[in-house]
């Protein structure tokens, strides 16, 4: 192997290897924005079942769906941090499979998250949120997470060392 290729492979393994640091590291030191994403989930999960309770006792007392002016000042009331972002039947993106699948005389309730949208199928109380900490991880798992850390470092440690073997 030429002297320059040594050169190129030892600063690509560097640069890798920081990158990689990088963007694990974040994932691993950052379990704090994790419970706060967490929390804000609950958060959301509270206001679609109580937006779908409402909105099925304003049915069964009214043998229609409420208006979503009706909707929107139930949140007001209800829940004000969410006025015009809990909505009723809109597309916000990708839909679940289950809420295509849904019945002629139903609702869905969407929320957008800023990144993507989550949704609450009123007919079967399923939603998509997502309450297991590690599907926010890369590989699913924290505890992946820090071994590819942990190899990025190895990645880093061995550009250095060929950087140091073509000095000599």
């Amino acid at each position: 192997m030429s002297v320059k290729l040594k050169k190129i492979s030892a600063w690509l393994l560097i640069i890798l290897g920081c990158v990689f640091t990088f963007v694990f590291g974040i994932q691993i030191f950052t379990d704090n924005g994790l419970d706060k994403t967490m929390a804000h989930s609950r958060e959301i999960e509270a206001t679609f079942n109580d937006t779908a309770q409402f909105i099925d006792s304003f049915k069964k007392e009214n043998s229609k769906f409420p208006t979503d002016a009706e909707i929107q000042n139930f949140l007001k009331i209800n829940h004000p941090q969410f006025v015009e972002t809990i909505s009723v039947n809109s597309n916000l993106g990708e839909i679940p499979k289950f809420i295509n699948e849904r019945p002629s005389d139903s609702y869905y309730l969407t929320y957008w998250r800023g990144e993507w949208a989550e949704y609450y199928a009123g007919w079967s109380k399923q939603s998509t949120l997502n309450f297991d900490k590690n599907s926010y991880y890369s590989f699913g798992s924290k505890t992946l997470t820090i071994l590819a850390a942990f190899l990025s470092w190895v990645l880093i440690a061995v550009g250095i060392f060929l950087k140091k073997q073509i000095s000599k």
